[in-house]
């Protein structure tokens, strides 16, 4: 890697600064104040360009900030190579300066390009329920270094979009319904059939449910104290927790209708004289 001495470049600079002349002094200031308004007016074109695409606002912000900080670099080059800087230590300063600082902040630099991933890919967007590390939230903002989330709590939390990057998501909103996924206990002396039916009847009774959708009604498993029954059916995605929540009480009532019992922990004790 070629040695960059700051002290040489400096003094490179003041040399070629001093064996200026004035009309070529005022010729680079001409030609400088011509690069930088040909520069403004590309990248006005190139923003126009940028804003009519369908990329994320934020994205679009990065998108112009990087144009302009390119053009305005190799804008200062064409000058500094008018005047008699040696360009090639110029550039070679510049993407030593570039490396260290991407050192220092590499942590920030993995964010900022998760970022730009999700920007760019869209596994989810703003308004979007996603489920993350085992919790649902919904996103309300998509920055370039964090993505901003609202849990059932109310609470807002901020993810370092490289742990996002890095985690395995479900996107919940991404098709106009969603399932329900349950599972309830009857007692071993209630028929089989009859519990079926009894859960069957709760799920038509709940309006919020898709009623025209496969649904699950089975036996999962056969446990110490009870039978459990798994009930998968569809509800649109703005109903799904009050069809949920509904569900699991009308269970109850239809069950107490029809004397079907839920098993639950209970201690007999026996008194012998």
């Amino acid at each position: 890697m070629q040695n960059i001495n700051v002290n040489d470049f400096t003094k490179e600079i003041s040399s070629a600064w001093q064996g200026a002349t004035i009309n070529k002094i005022v010729t680079s200031i001409i030609l400088l104040i011509v690069l930088f308004v040909l520069i403004k007016f590309v990248t006005k074109i190139l923003g126009k360009i940028v804003e009519t695409s369908k990329i994320e606002k934020s994205l679009k912000t990065f998108i112009n900030n990087i144009l302009k900080i390119i053009l305005y670099f190799f804008g200062i080059s064409i000058v500094a190579s008018y005047i008699g800087i040696d360009t090639s230590s110029f550039i070679a300063a510049f993407s030593i300066f570039g490396l260290a600082i991407s050192l220092s902040i590499q942590n920030t630099m993995q964010n900022l390009a998760s970022g730009v991933s999700i920007l760019i890919n869209k596994p989810f967007k703003v308004g979007d329920s996603i489920i993350i590390d085992n919790i649902e939230v919904v996103v309300i903002e998509i920055n370039f270094m964090y993505t901003k989330v609202k849990n059932a709590n109310k609470d807002v939390i901020y993810y370092p979009n490289n742990k996002i990057a890095q985690s395995v998501i479900s996107n919940v909103s991404e098709d106009e319904y969603r399932r329900i996924d349950m599972t309830i206990g009857a007692s071993y002396e209630c028929d089989i059939f009859k519990v079926k039916e009894a859960i069957n009847e709760a799920i038509n009774r709940n309006h919020n449910i898709e009623k025209n959708m496969n649904r699950i009604v089975n036996v999962l498993s056969y446990d110490a104290n009870e039978i459990t029954y798994c009930i998968k059916c569809f509800a649109k995605n703005e109903n799904y927790f009050l069809a949920k929540y509904e569900l699991t009480e009308e269970i109850k009532k239809v069950f107490d209708e029809r004397n079907i019992q839920i098993p639950y922990t209970q201690i007999d004790i026996h008194l012998q004289k």
